[in-house]
């Protein structure tokens, strides 16, 4: 009898745990080709802001106007606050044909050329639909004064995605972060054409 009850515990247990969702990692990837070996400027990607409330581990999927869903078994890989700015970098080297182009996490941008800030305002995900990011963004030159701006940018990225599952989302994401990078170089060569 005890035998028994302690097997259908068991099997209880066992069906419980073979129920449980298992948790799905995304991570955002660059769409540009590998790192430049040209000679264009170092840049780094000195900090970046997020709003609170996808500044978490778990995908937030937009809901309406006013409402989101906390996607607890689907989850980012790495924190947005490492993710953006190493897909940004890793979009920028290619477009500036510059290998020197990092993250304030790499520890080797310190004295790059351009620093720029990024301040992300929206990070809308939804599934089937279009993906959101609304971003400004400040370029400082090194050689002036700690502080000084140079040129400020701001955008309003969509991005339909190409199917109606969380993949799909991310990689529209992924898509509007190359777009935001491209935005940012144009600006980094117009800086570079006046001769600044």
């Amino acid at each position: 009898m005890i035998r028994s009850f302690i097997l259908s515990v068991a099997a209880a247990v066992l069906a419980c745990a073979c129920s449980t969702p298992q948790d799905r990692f995304y991570t955002l990837i660059g769409d540009a080709p590998a790192a430049s070996s040209g000679n264009g400027p170092s840049v780094t990607i000195a900090s970046i802001a997020l709003p609170e409330a996808v500044d978490r581990s778990e995908l937030v999927l937009r809901k309406g106007p006013n409402s989101v869903a906390v996607m607890d078994t689907h989850r980012w890989a790495e924190s947005l606050k490492s993710a953006i700015p190493r897909v940004v970098a890793n979009d920028l080297g290619p477009l500036l044909d510059s290998p020197a182009v990092s993250t304030a996490e790499d520890n080797v941008g310190q004295h790059a050329k351009y620093q720029v800030k990024l301040d992300v305002t929206r990070f809308d995900i939804s599934l089937g639909g279009t993906q959101a990011i609304d971003v400004t963004w400040a370029i400082h030159r090194a050689s002036d004064t700690p502080g000084a701006l140079d040129v400020t940018g701001k955008a309003a990225l969509r991005v339909a995605a190409g199917g109606g599952d969380f993949d799909a989302a991310v990689a529209a994401q992924s898509q509007a972060l190359a777009q935001l990078s491209g935005e940012i170089a144009k600006q980094i060569r117009g800086l570079e054409k006046s001769g600044n």
